[in-house]
């Protein structure tokens, strides 16, 4: 992905574009952590078939907000 990036990105770039917001970068590094932690707990106390039932149901879950979020979308299936 970095060739098309240098060839179609890079060039419409400015440095000015770019900002680093460290509070942002921290709580999504806090929002990870979290999240890795959760799922040891889930996995260490559960098995493979409710992680398996809980990721469909993860799937579902999203394609309903999404739908109620963003109604002009269209689902193809």
């Amino acid at each position: 992905m970095s060739v098309p990036w240098l060839l179609l990105e890079k060039p419409a770039m400015e440095v000015s574009q770019i900002q680093f917001n460290f509070r942002i970068f921290f709580f999504n590094a806090l929002c990870d952590l979290a999240l890795n932690f959760s799922m040891f707990l889930v996995i260490g106390r559960t098995g493979a078939v409710t992680i398996r039932v809980a990721g469909v149901l993860k799937d579902w879950i999203l394609i309903a907000l999404s739908t109620v979020i963003f109604p002009e979308s269209i689902i193809i299936t």
